[in-house]
């Protein structure tokens, strides 16, 4: 796959399919993306195959607004290759994200999960961040982070009993990210009411969080501030 072309609305791309199969003799290429014609009438009986699946890409590729072409030689086999125009997803990601405003911060990360949390840990680590792990929020240092990110644990079905611990976290930082399942936001909108966070409606990307044997949760990351703060 290449991409050929770009703007800041569509991509051109190019997938190119090789074999090193029998070929087809230049006599025999037009009659190719013909329904129920093989390139020789003998290639039904020695190979199989009705030469369907060649006009069904064809029409798909069209349906796209592309092309599709070929060429090959005999014992040599074929390249085929066809080019579409895609729409670009104007809420995509970066490949590259600016972490310059990281520089000199320092994130103190709480989650339980050890899988978890070595995953997060790695994404952190391509960013200048300092990050300072700690398995649970008890045994981590009090004291001013720049930015708090917690693990919310896939088993916890609701955040009020832990009403108290979050004011505690809202207080040693002004930027607390808590790592929801996805069934606990419900929760966490409950604590915004009570008006111990406040929470934006906006959440920050996704990332996995294993619950078990092969098993991934997936979590929403999701800013709470003390509400006292922002009165």
């Amino acid at each position: 796959m290449e991409q050929r072309a770009i703007s800041n609305s569509r991509v051109q791309i190019e997938i190119q399919i090789h074999d090193t199969g029998i070929g087809i003799p230049e006599r025999d290429q037009s009659r190719l993306f013909q329904a129920f014609r093989q390139a020789d009438a003998s290639i039904s009986r020695r190979h199989g195959g009705t030469g369907l699946g060649l006009v069904i890409t064809q029409r798909l590729v069209k349906e796209m607004g592309g092309d599709i072409s070929f060429h090959s030689q005999p014992n040599r086999g074929s390249t085929f290759w066809f080019h579409i125009s895609l729409d670009l997803n104007p809420n995509a990601i970066p490949d590259t994200l600016n972490t310059d405003g990281l520089v000199g911060k320092r994130l103190a990360y709480v989650e339980a999960n050890a899988t978890a949390a070595q995953c997060t840990l790695e994404m952190l680590a391509a960013t200048p961040l300092e990050v300072i792990y700690s398995p649970t929020f008890s045994s981590l240092a009090e004291a001013q982070y720049d930015i708090l990110l917690v693990g919310i644990p896939v088993s916890m079905r609701d955040l009020s009993p832990h009403r108290e611990k979050l004011a505690k976290a809202c207080a040693m930082s002004d930027n607390v990210l808590l790592a929801l399942p996805c069934h606990a936001q419900v929760s966490a909108e409950a604590l915004k009411r009570r008006r111990r966070c406040r929470l934006p409606v906006k959440a920050a990307h996704h990332h996995p969080s294993a619950t078990g044997a092969g098993g991934y949760q997936p979590r929403a990351c999701l800013r709470a501030a003390d509400a006292d703060r922002q009165s």
